[in-house]
């Protein structure tokens, strides 16, 4: 019970995080429209980044070997998307803010970002295991590739 926890204790407090950020009738800007349209966008694609690997590494300690690890990486991508939809939903409700489906797409593309970086990582070089094996706290074995 204790591991669940704190498998799922970092992408709920994160997504306190981002609701938080969405609650904000205003948000400091830069002067050029355009450098703060690719700012907010950046961030948009950073956070559910940093949320999908978040839910990765829950799903995967919480399923543990009953399914393949593609399965984590599927519940990761969705979970982050309909926390994306459901972020923008309540967007609607926040004074100065508009809900944009637009940037659930812009989400959904980071989620995917951080899926894909975390697989190469896993998968291809020792350092991406190690590392990886530290997020879901467990030592993983490195499989032969053939080349």
């Amino acid at each position: 019970m204790r591991r669940l926890i704190f498998s799922w204790l970092p992408p709920v407090i994160w997504m306190g995080v981002i609701f938080w950020f969405s609650h904000q009738s205003t948000l400091p800007t830069v002067a050029e429209p355009d450098v703060q349209y690719l700012i907010s966008k950046a961030a948009h694609l950073t956070e559910y980044a940093i949320l999908a690997v978040l839910l990765l590494r829950a799903s995967y300690r919480s399923l543990g070997d009953r399914h393949s690890p593609s399965v984590a990486f599927y519940l990761a991508f969705g979970a982050a998307v309909v926390y994306a939809a459901s972020d923008e939903f309540h967007q609607s409700f926040t004074p100065g803010r508009h809900p944009s489906i637009v940037d659930v797409v812009i989400d959904g593309g980071g989620a995917v970002a951080g899926l894909i970086l975390t697989g190469v990582l896993v998968t291809r070089s020792r350092v991406g295991m190690l590392l990886i094996g530290a997020l879901v706290g467990e030592r993983l074995q490195e499989t032969e590739r053939s080349e």
